[in-house]
């Protein structure tokens, strides 16, 4: 079933990971969440590669990493936006408005 596999392979090292983690921290509420979760994905990765998708369940072992270092990239090196008053000419206010 996960001979060839390498997603599926990866999400239970994941999972089992996680499980291990949160017994050594003493937080057992969370193991059964991780078990679920874990042979979901599981499944759904199995069932990706048994079709030939295996480009697709890449994609969905590594969404959430893709997007945690999206949001940290954009995090530190986002740019201001030019603010109004800087991309405009200085008008006193008597003058008429630009069109």
């Amino acid at each position: 079933m996960l001979g060839n596999c390498d997603p599926a392979i990866i999400s239970l090292a994941i999972c089992i990971s996680l499980i291990f983690l949160d017994i050594f921290r003493h937080q057992y509420n969370r193991i059964p969440v991780y078990t679920i979760l874990g042979f979901i994905s599981l499944i759904i990765m199995a069932a990706l590669c048994n079709k030939n998708a295996y480009f697709l369940a890449w994609l969905i072992l590594l969404f959430p990493f893709i997007v945690i270092g999206l949001g940290i990239y954009l995090k530190y090196h986002k740019t201001t936006p030019m603010r109004q008053e800087d991309s405009t000419p200085h008008l006193n206010s008597h003058s008429p408005p630009l069109e």
